[in-house]
């Protein structure tokens, strides 16, 4: 029994310690986009993907649509990391000059284009339908996560920084490296004494749609190679407005957190849409 309490006890530990170095938009960033999508899904639509998610209950733990938007990061626990490449698309840039390197054929764009297609497939089991329907969710999350469309190359780091991973900041109350922070929102995801409940993803996600109402997003889709592209443009004139080692200031967490704000509201809504195209 003892040893049962042990084992319980370090996975727990180890969970807690992952997740506080998850590359994402973290969990409760993903949560708040899928409640997002889910306000603006038709009544059909909930019923078809609520069922599809649920497909997966039988070999993991039952999560609803908004809980299973973060389970692509918590399958890592299960050793799981072949589907790391689809988090992200490397879209290169340099402000020194550095050769760029080409972009990685199998990345988040690529993930998105197969989930997209394996959802509409008459071939893909139920189970099958269920599995990239979470792909999907998480997936669109991360590619309106600038960082998670870009790298930076310069002399220093001619392999690229990994998203800004290896761009580390000034000491601050959000993350020590540029891509936490923004995984982070600037701190709108991860507030000190405040519990992420079910609930309060629900007040967030409202407050949101209210300041960001539905008629003010761009829902065309033109391909996901184009919203990456978006994300990207952002990356490269707000997110890395700021020089290495340096601490955030008020006005750049400001201008980052509405940034964090519009693109998650963005996330939902297009999620949402695309959704409700496929019924």
């Amino acid at each position: 029994m003892i040893e049962r309490l042990m084992k319980k006890w370090f996975l727990l530990v180890f969970l807690c310690l992952w997740f506080s170095v998850s590359f994402s938009w973290n969990m409760v960033g993903h949560r708040v986009v899928a409640q997002i999508a889910y306000d603006n899904m038709t009544h059909e639509a909930k019923q078809k993907f609520n069922a599809l998610n649920h497909a997966l209950d039988s070999e993991y733990s039952p999560k609803s649509f908004v809980n299973a938007a973060s389970w692509m990061d918590e399958i890592k626990y299960r050793e799981i990391k072949i589907y790391d490449p689809w988090h992200y698309i490397d879209i290169p840039f340099s402000p020194d000059g550095t050769s760029l390197p080409d972009v990685p054929k199998v990345n988040a764009v690529w993930a998105l284009d197969q989930a997209a297609l394996l959802l509409m497939s008459e071939k893909t089991t139920d189970y099958e339908k269920g599995f990239f329907l979470r792909v999907f969710i998480h997936v669109l999350g991360d590619l309106h996560q600038p960082l998670h469309t870009v790298d930076r190359i310069t002399e220093k780091h001619p392999a690229g920084d990994r998203g800004g991973n290896l761009f580390y900041l000034g000491t601050n109350k959000v993350a020590d490296n540029l891509h936490s922070y923004w995984d982070r929102g600037a701190g709108l995801f991860s507030a000190k004494n405040t519990r992420y409940t079910n609930k309060k993803i629900k007040q967030i996600a409202a407050r949101l749609e209210k300041k960001y109402p539905l008629s003010s997003a761009n829902l065309t889709f033109n391909g996901f190679d184009v919203w990456a592209n978006e994300s990207n443009l952002l990356a490269k004139e707000i997110v890395y407005a700021i020089d290495e080692g340096e601490k955030p200031s008020k006005a750049y967490q400001r201008k980052a957190r509405r940034a964090v704000e519009k693109q998650a509201v963005l996330a939902g809504y297009r999620l949402a849409a695309l959704l409700n195209g496929m019924v």
